[in-house]
């Protein structure tokens, strides 16, 4: 379908809630394709809000886009000029809790080259964008989502700076797995690290413990850690993909001393991740655990067990 777009003549409007002010007229755009690449739009550089495609939101005064609900898109055709890995900087008005799901697609083969999602938030966010961006015409689409019916943000013009030639997926500091996962770079409540940082002491019902990683290698893992002074616990794990906010294992495991070895109830994918533990039980201190280490058992997940019927 072409790009339709109907002008229309309005005074100064000001969103309800805490919307955006906005110019004397604003367009209403129904399309079916993005707009093809020009030479005007390009990174490194802005991409002017003007130069859009929106869905359900709009753009009044060619820099801010506005009346953002879930379901809004908005979708440019550009060039890259120069591969790397690029930065995108914007300014932000929260209005309520929502996620953006960004895209980078190469026009020539499909390939996407970034995708990844990030929560919003206000004020002046600089995302770092988790791929290659090579030299070459490409589409960008925001997918803005929520679990409410109210308006979600405001935006400014986007800006791309290159902050690197070459992409590494890892995160600097970031552990990986297959291996072990230090227990000095989790958040904790509810209970803490002790003796150097060997260990998790001081567990007690609601305790909770996360940390981001990354999966170097697509499988079924095995996790081993050891317990201590385990009484009456149960562990409720949750591996989930960050880029695409999918849990990947879910499950439980009730606490017991010795050294555990726990095969996880799914496939983990490769890419950022976050683990966390919720520990429930009785009364007083539930044990002690040492950093669980992660090994690759299978590169297929099978849900159903070996020796069950079905």
């Amino acid at each position: 379908m072409n790009l339709k777009t109907l002008l229309f003549g309005v005074a100064a409007v000001a969103l309800a809630a805490g919307g955006a002010v906005y110019a004397s007229s604003y367009a209403a755009t129904e399309t079916s394709a993005p707009r093809r690449a020009v030479a005007a739009d390009h990174i490194p550089g802005e991409l002017p809000a003007g130069n859009w495609t929106y869905t359900v939101a709009r753009c009044d005064d060619g820099q801010s886009v506005g009346y953002i609900k879930t379901g809004t898109t908005a979708s440019i055709d550009f060039t890259c000029v120069e591969t790397g890995v690029y930065d995108m900087t914007w300014e932000c008005q929260k209005f309520g809790d929502g996620n953006v799901l960004i895209e980078v697609t190469d026009l020539a083969t499909g390939d996407k080259e970034i995708s990844q999602n990030w929560s919003v938030a206000g004020g002046e966010q600089t995302i770092n964008l988790d791929g290659l961006i090579t030299a070459g015409e490409k589409n960008l689409k925001f997918t803005i989502t929520a679990d409410h019916d109210g308006y979600i943000m405001n935006y400014n013009t986007p800006s791309f700076t290159k902050v690197s030639d070459t992409y590494n997926p890892v995160p600097d500091g970031w552990d990986t797995i297959p291996g072990a996962l230090s227990l000095s770079k989790w958040s904790y409540t509810d209970c803490k690290t002790e003796n150097n940082d060997t260990n998790v002491g001081y567990v007690v019902n609601g305790a909770t413990a996360n940390t981001d990683f990354y999966c170097t290698e697509q499988g079924v893992y095995e996790m081993a850690w050891t317990w201590s002074y385990a009484k009456d616990g149960m562990v409720a794990i949750v591996v989930k993909d960050l880029a695409t906010d999918k849990i990947e294992v879910e499950q439980k495991w009730t606490s017991a001393n010795g050294e555990q070895k726990l095969t996880l109830d799914g496939l983990i994918t490769k890419g950022k991740k976050n683990i966390s533990f919720t520990i429930t039980g009785g009364d007083g201190f539930l044990g002690n655990y040492t950093a669980p280490t992660f090994t690759k058992v299978a590169d297929e997940y099978n849900p159903i067990p070996d020796g069950w019927d079905t």
